[in-house]
C-alpha cells in the first residue's frame, strides 16, 4: 500500500464522517436524510452503510410521503 497514503486518509475520513452522522441519527439529533447529507453520501449508499453497521432507518408516514413526492 505504499504510495497510497492520501487515498487511505480520504477513505478513512469518509468512513468517520459516515459513522459520526450515524451516531447523530441514532441519538435522535438529526433525521436520516440529514445524516446522509452530513456524511456527504447519497441516501441509497448511506442506507447500505447504516445496514452494514446494523442500523435500520426509522420511517414515518411523513418520510414516506416526502420520498414519494
Amino acid at each position: 500500500y505504499e504510495g497510497r497514503l492520501p487515498e487511505l486518509v480520504l477513505l478513512g475520513l469518509a468512513q468517520l464522517k459516515a459513522q459520526d452522522a450515524l451516531a447523530l441519527y441514532t441519538r435522535g439529533l438529526i433525521s436520516f436524510a440529514r445524516a446522509a447529507e452530513v456524511a456527504g453520501l447519497p441516501r441509497p449508499e448511506f442506507i447500505r452503510q447504516a445496514r452494514a453497521l446494523g442500523i435500520r432507518p426509522r420511517w414515518s408516514e411523513q418520510m414516506v410521503d416526502d420520498e414519494l413526492a
